[in-house]
């Protein structure tokens, strides 16, 4: 039987299992056993070893089949596991993750789990010797169970589904943008009025496909509390670690995107941030350290802020450090520390010490900070020497389809994110100078305006003069784009750009106009870098 068409099906019920083993076994180290959490474990693992049977896996099931044989013991003998059959199990566990990555990726099951099954074997002919503690069978039911067959009120849809959908949609807009540009001038008022209808009914079908394809951050997170309790103890280090937030929901790209940036910051603070038990004891901090991961909602964003109370990063030394890299200290002296501790970002200019097997394995801040810049998002650190780090992702809810408005430059036009325009102003033709820095008033302040054609390094730009100053805000500062013109509000897909087009400075994705014509994100993160 050709079982290829359901690998995807078995590839996500697989992943939900594991999921769900792991957490079960994270309670057992930390909570009192029930029957009902061996119960789950077992049925669990039993699950995948019918599945794995029924798709040839072979392997998999034969390792599932001897988990789920200790958990029978378990359930039979009432005994409750201990340190080793938890360890055993987590070994298992392990085994199996890489075993269905093997499958995800269409390669050959490649692991010995001989060792695995050597100490398997073992623990079932000693678990008698072990028993520690008697564990009451649940009461019996007092009724009889109803049994009904109903569909459940959820289906499971592969995310590209939604990918494509959004595409589509992407489409529709830009041709609903063509329709009403060539029929501005109509007089036809059911032409006008269906237009309308049209708009309003692209906007609650991408509505409602961008909420099918917002996810909770906890299922991101989730295996965060596991990744910390391996590292703690290997590294003997004492790890509180708290999660708020995690029901606050972001397009699953954004989601994609900040996945390792918050491992590497994660295993900053574990190897470089929270001290030793014996070192936190002996300056008066508590024996454990402490990790937070607390998400927000904002207006327009989602902001995640992941903090410790360990070291710290040393501004100073920061600052010796880049004045020893090259940078002009006239240049360092008028930093404040919080953009000192930017620099944190720039390859080379870490204050660690040594690159451990925790940390300093390939992606630094530098890719961080563009990770997060790529999704339209910003970074920003808080650090106090002795007292603690606090690493704040400011996010997009979304970055596939966002309101916009155009640029022009020249015979240029570019797209820029509407929710980051503050005021648009004309520019009197004494200011519209080439591409030389201006000043206008905005609440009674100066604000400096730098042409577009100037950051972007356009050859037109002598030829350009500057007639309308967009103010944006970038960094918590307002600041002006000259621009030749401004063109309509609109709603636009971003299409993220491919290699090699994805290392050019200033611009983020790209997206097609009603005409056809493509046209670029500007990406303030880096425009004004």
């Amino acid at each position: 039987m050709d079982t290829s068409k359901y690998k995807a099906l078995f590839l996500r019920e697989a992943e939900e299992h594991l999921s769900a083993i792991e957490n079960t076994l994270l309670e057992l180290e930390n909570k009192e056993t029930s029957p009902q959490s061996i119960d789950d474990l077992f049925r669990h693992f039993h699950s995948l070893k019918g599945m794995s049977a029924s798709m040839g896996y072979e392997v998999i099931s034969t390792l599932s089949h001897s988990l789920e044989e200790i958990l029978d013991r378990c359930r039979k003998e009432k005994i409750i596991p201990d340190d080793n059959t938890t360890s055993v199990l987590f070994s298992g566990l392990d085994s199996l993750k890489k075993m269905i990555q093997f499958v995800s990726d269409d390669k050959p099951i490649s692991l010995d789990i001989e060792p695995l099954l050597s100490r398997i074997d073992e623990l079932k002919k000693n678990s008698i010797e072990d028993i520690r503690k008697v564990v009451k069978p649940p009461p019996p039911l007092q009724e009889e169970t109803v049994h009904k067959l109903e569909l459940p009120k959820t289906m499971k849809v592969e995310s590209k589904v939604f990918d494509n959908l959004l595409v589509t949609i992407g489409e529709l807009f830009a041709i609903r943008s063509a329709l009403r540009k060539h029929t501005e001038n109509s007089l036809d008022i059911e032409l006008k009025d269906g237009i309308h209808k049209l708009r309003k009914a692209l906007e609650n079908l991408y509505t409602m496909v961008l909420e099918a394809r917002m996810l909770p951050v906890d299922d991101l997170t989730c295996n965060i509390p596991r990744m910390i309790r391996d590292l703690s103890r290997k590294h003997d280090k004492e790890i509180e670690l708290t999660i708020h937030g995690g029901e606050i929901k972001l397009d699953r790209m954004v989601l994609e995107k900040i996945g390792d940036p918050i491992i590497h910051i994660i295993r900053n603070a574990i190897d470089h941030g929270i001290e030793l038990k014996e070192e936190r004891e002996h300056i008066g901090k508590p024996p454990k350290g402490r990790l937070s991961i607390t998400t927000k909602r904002e207006p327009i964003s989602v902001v995640m802020e992941i903090s410790d109370d360990g070291k710290g990063i040393d501004a100073a030394e920061l600052r010796e450090k880049a004045s020893t890299a090259g940078f002009p200290p006239e240049k360092i002296d008028k930093m404040s520390d919080r953009e000192v501790l930017l620099l944190t970002c720039l390859p080379g200019m870490s204050l660690a010490k040594k690159v451990t097997d925790i940390s300093g394995r390939g992606v630094g801040m530098d890719v961080v900070k563009e990770s997060v810049e790529s999704v339209a998002g910003s970074l920003d650190i808080e650090s106090t020497k002795g007292k603690g780090t606090t690493i704040r992702m400011s996010l997009p809810l979304t970055v596939s389809i966002i309101k916009v408005i155009l640029l022009y430059f020249g015979e240029e036009i570019f797209a820029l994110p509407l929710s980051r325009v503050v005021h648009i102003k004309d520019v009197n033709g004494s200011m519209a100078q080439k591409a030389n820095i201006h000043n206008v008033l905005h609440n009674g302040k100066k604000v400096p305006i730098v042409s577009l054609g100037n950051l972007l390094g356009l050859a037109s730009t002598q030829e350009t003069e500057i007639k309308r100053a967009v103010l944006i805000e970038t960094n918590d500062k307002v600041l002006g784009l000259g621009v030749k013109d401004t063109g309509e509000a609109m709603e636009a897909y971003i299409k993220p750009l491919a290699p090699p087009l994805a290392k050019i400075k200033g611009v983020s994705g790209v997206t097609i106009l009603g005409n056809g014509r493509p046209v670029f994100l500007l990406d303030l993160a880096t425009l004004f870098h």
